[in-house]
């Protein structure tokens, strides 16, 4: 078969994952990993929960894509405290079947799957949140990972036995220290190797500046000591 060009990786969450590209960014990180071997697409969303992102599911994750990897970080905004008004409160048995259902969408178009647990907060800072709360979401998404048989990261399991609240810029959302130790915590989990992965295109070393179309002949292409997609492979 025909090996396919750029493989796709997917990250879906709320604002923990939209602002997972700035700078230092946990998903920038793993954009950097994956380099000229996988697309990362930003599919993050501020302020939704399992339930908001039920009507996205057919645009994020349409059944003819090709995923090699997505993640699902939601919990950070379902764990609200039901008492504040306008609360964004998922009440936790609707969490865990919102985030099962979605679970088996992304599934249907995607090879590998990491859900991701809320981390911690600090309620001092963001009072509308407490880690009673919290945690029991984060065993809420494990409990939903297990069932439905895919990778899960516990980031608020993780984050609570280190100096966590260094890991949070405003008491919720990542700091640059918080997006590096989530993103150890998800290249920990990784199923694929990323050195196996096929670079598109050969190296710049392989490219014969007098004949650049040959260097990318099956035969050239057979001769690399490294996995490498070209339009021949």
């Amino acid at each position: 078969a025909r090996m396919a060009f750029r493989k796709r990786i997917v990250l879906f969450g709320d604002s923990l994952t939209e602002q997972s590209f700035s700078v230092g960014g946990w998903g920038a990180r793993l954009a950097d990993l994956f380099g000229r071997k996988a697309d990362v697409f930003n599919r993050g969303y501020s302020g939704y929960t399992t339930a908001t992102a039920q009507p996205l599911l057919a645009h994020v994750f349409p059944p003819s894509d090709d995923n090699l990897l997505a993640t699902i970080f939601f919990g950070a905004n379902d764990s609200a405290m039901p008492r504040e008004e306008h609360s964004q409160h998922v009440p936790l048995a609707e969490y865990q079947a919102n985030l099962c259902t979605l679970i088996r969408h992304v599934k249907k178009s995607t090879t590998h799957l990491i859900v991701g647990a809320p981390p911690p907060v600090d309620a001092e800072r963001w009072p509308s949140r407490s880690n009673d709360l919290v945690q029991q979401y984060a065993r809420a998404a494990e409990g939903a990972a297990t069932s439905e048989g895919v990778l899960f990261v516990d980031a608020f399991r993780t984050m609570i036995q280190k100096p966590w609240t260094s890991f949070l810029n405003d008491g919720l959302h990542f700091s640059p220290e918080g997006c590096e130790f989530l993103f150890e915590q998800i290249r920990q989990a990784l199923p694929v190797d990323v050195n196996q992965l096929p670079v598109d295109f050969p190296l710049w070393k392989e490219m014969d500046p007098a004949n650049p179309h040959g260097s990318m002949a099956p035969a050239a292409i057979a001769r690399l000591q490294y996995p490498c997609w070209s339009p021949s492979a």
